[in-house]
């Protein structure tokens, strides 16, 4: 079966995605689907001129908005074929009975010249006797197992990809690059895809633990949820806030975690305003990569009065020699985590509490930061209510000797001292108290390019008191 057709840009300006429909017959055990489009865009030169097409596809079970309950896979544009069968598929797509009914292919209408895109699509039927019993595609595994149950300090990357998405390498070799690393545990977000999460139960048992998850891709702005359950709604046209909240929504009612990945310059940025996504990848990739740009998107938030917590991830895409490795690998940047335990949901708790900070390494400098409100000690994440105008302060840094702790209070630094010690800890016992929130970082200046590194992020105690009269006092370190 070949189908043609041609995707305009008024098109694209009433969604990003367009559903081209195909019936298959009874009978049927594997399908091929291939496609080509005119004048593609190089992938190498984004800013180029052309045409640029994602493709996925949908069974007869459905593609409405919310549900997809016929979701059986996405691949961007970096495939220009996939297959479907019983028994075993292309990555990024899930195996299962090839059902009888009208499919949909769906296109996302990345960027179109301006005379629009002509398409090909060639749909071949492998007919055959099934071997199946269940009449779907298997539903998601459950959560592995937890690794321990003992409270403490965890590592580990929100970030990373394979070849179910647009990474080079498997599963298996990018967990045998997290166990070099000494990762705890692994947050897999391939792009608007679950079927790397089908490969999960194998790894049961062994570290790093992993953690369910996609990387929600739209045009205007990326997005990673965690703890997945089932399949996550990704079709949002672009600087569509309606259809992000409802994304997000959806997450949550199914105990995900939503956070926005590299709002910067490139990133590409965030374009979807201040909705309630729970994380922002504030340090995504070494530090040097416009991360800049990522801190003061969430310190925004801060400002704002928006709890959010900060995240690193280091968007690992896979290389298969570490010589290409570089410039960054696996677990740069390094999110630490305190957990009850080392299992899904004891990582996803310790991130929702804001009990966590970035590193720059999997060995890099960490930081915890403690505040005393007059009644009780508060940890990073937690609520501080300050009966007066003052509060005590103390910050424990570890493998950071050679930097400068600074304090950062509603977005102005109120304090700085150096680390001069791998086992460093220093106390304010008197500060004015912020409006808004506190915290820490840790960075040393970058003799080579200028400016400063980030060697450790910490998350900030949230106050909750009333307006602050006059500026916030600038304090020396006892």
């Amino acid at each position: 079966m070949i189908l043609t057709g041609h995707l305009s840009t008024s098109d694209k300006a009433r969604s990003d995605y367009a559903y081209i429909p195909f019936d298959v017959p009874a009978g049927i055990v594997r399908l091929d689907i291939r496609y080509s489009i005119s004048h593609p865009r190089d992938a190498a030169d984004l800013r180029g001129e052309g045409n640029t097409i994602d493709i996925g596809i949908f069974d007869p079970r459905g593609h409405e908005f919310g549900t997809g309950r016929g979701f059986r896979g996405w691949s961007g544009s970096d495939r220009d074929r996939f297959f479907i069968a019983e028994d075993a598929a292309t990555p990024g797509y899930l195996a299962g009975p090839i059902q009888p009914g009208e499919w949909h292919v769906i296109f996302g209408l990345y960027h179109l010249a301006e005379e629009g895109c002509d398409y090909q699509l060639e749909i071949e039927f492998t007919p055959g006797p099934s071997t199946l019993t269940a009449a779907d595609p298997p539903t998601l595994p459950g959560f592995q197992p937890a690794l321990n149950d003992t409270p403490g300090w965890v590592r580990g990357d929100l970030q990373c990809h394979t070849q179910h998405s647009d990474a080079k390498g498997s599963l298996d070799t990018l967990l045998a690059t997290a166990r070099t690393r000494g990762l705890d545990f692994l947050a897999v977000t391939d792009h608007n895809t679950v079927s790397h999460i089908h490969e999960f139960p194998a790894q049961a048992g062994q570290r790093p633990l992993l953690i369910p998850a996609t990387e929600v891709t739209t045009y205007a702005g990326h997005m990673n949820v965690w703890g997945l359950r089932a399949w996550q709604e990704f079709r949002c046209s672009a600087a569509d806030r309606v259809a992000m909240r409802a994304i997000i929504d959806l997450a949550h009612a199914q105990g995900g975690l939503c956070s926005v990945n590299h709002p910067k310059t490139d990133g590409p940025p965030w374009e979807y305003g201040d909705l309630p996504y729970d994380c922002v990848e504030a340090w995504q990739a070494p530090w040097p990569f416009r991360n800049e740009e990522s801190l003061a998107f969430w310190d925004a938030l801060l400002m704002a009065g928006r709890r959010v917590i900060a995240v690193g991830g280091s968007d690992y895409h896979q290389p298969l020699l570490p010589m290409q490795g570089r410039p960054h690998l696996l677990g740069q940047p390094t999110t630490w985590v305190y957990a009850d335990a080392l299992s899904v949901e004891g990582v996803l708790a310790g991130l929702r509490r804001g009990h966590a900070c970035v590193s720059a390494d999997i060995d890099g400098a960490r930081l915890d930061l403690r505040v005393f409100d007059g009644a009780n000690w508060r940890e990073m994440g937690d609520t501080a209510r300050p009966p007066t105008g003052e509060i005590s302060v103390t910050c424990q840094v570890w493998a950071g000797a050679g930097g400068m702790l600074r304090l950062i209070a509603d977005g102005a630094v109120i304090a700085e001292a150096p680390v001069d010690a791998d086992d460093w800890r220093r106390e304010w016992p008197r500060i004015a108290s912020p409006v808004r929130y506190l915290r820490s970082e840790l960075i040393r200046r970058n003799l080579l390019i200028g400016g400063w590194m980030m060697l450790a992020l910490g998350n900030p105690v949230f106050i909750r008191r009333g307006r602050q009269v006059g500026p916030t006092l600038k304090v020396e370190p006892t």
